[in-house]
């Protein structure tokens, strides 16, 4: 049977507070098995009953080769965040919670982007296929979460300025990617991937649209209409009645208006 290394990192919500301790573990499985899962079998399997407090997953990726796990050790414990006093070898003390945010979103970056140089000094380049199909009217392609990860650039950049925005993006973004239902519309121009609008049928005639981004520079240029019409094609062809949006950006709000969204709360959470 075809097997996977999995990296995975997890603690206990005591242990998150002020300096957050976690515990950075490998463990194996089948190859068609979410990587989340295998990491959750494992910690089940070490933890027993030997903690009163439920374990909380931070993250679980895929890794290459089994010696990312030791180099990450190495690296930590060379900056004095090894826990000396913890059973084994696995623990590590951060100095804040920004850091240890920081530590897992270069984690799930190495999967998104197929570089762990940042890591543990590799690399592997990510050649994406060549660009045969016909792009439709609007100048908009669907892909897939396969498909969509080859547009580094536009990944790179979907990162660079939703991650100061939402806390854990990457993991989001890398989770969003592996999942089949989640549809990415994506606009070019010359070939050139500069924008994208991410939805998934929530349920029933139900739909989330997640993100609407467009590069910098072909704002107020009709990509982002291009991208919201190709959508309520899609919802019109998929009998979607309902769509919901949220956004960190206030100043989006006339925007989605524009287009029959209806404002429902403004806040930390909608």
């Amino acid at each position: 049977m075809e097997t996977q290394v999995v990296l995975y990192i997890y603690s206990f919500p005591s242990y998150l507070r002020e300096q957050p301790r976690v515990k950075i573990g490998r463990t194996s499985g089948s190859i068609d098995a979410d990587p989340m899962q295998l990491a959750w079998q494992r910690i089940r399997a070490q933890i027993r009953t030997s903690h009163p407090e439920e374990p909380h997953l931070l993250g679980a990726i895929k890794i290459s080769d089994e010696r990312v796990e030791s180099i990450i050790h190495s690296q930590l414990t060379a900056k004095g965040y090894h826990v000396s006093e913890a059973p084994g070898i696995e623990w590590f003390r951060f100095p804040n919670q920004q850091e240890l945010q920081d530590f897992v979103n270069k984690l799930y970056r190495a999967v998104i982007f197929d570089d762990f140089s940042e890591l543990v000094g590799g690399r592997t380049d990510i050649e994406g296929d060549s660009f045969e199909s016909v792009v439709d009217a609007f100048g908009v392609r669907k892909l897939s979460g396969s498909e969509f990860r080859r547009e580094i650039e536009l990944v790179r950049m979907l990162d660079n300025e939703l991650s100061p925005l939402y806390p854990g993006f990457p993991q989001w973004l890398d989770r969003t990617m592996r999942d089949s239902k989640t549809v990415f519309n994506v606009a070019y121009r010359d070939k050139q991937a500069i924008g994208v609008a991410i939805w998934k049928p929530k349920s029933r005639g139900i739909a989330k649209l997640s993100t609407l981004y467009v590069y910098q520079d072909f704002r107020r240029s009709g990509i982002g209409r291009n991208l919201i019409l190709t959508c309520f094609e899609q919802w019109k062809s998929e009998r979607i009645r309902r769509t919901f949006v949220t956004t960190a950006r206030v100043e989006l709000i006339p925007f989605f208006e524009r287009y029959g969204f209806w404002v429902e709360g403004i806040g930390r959470e909608i």
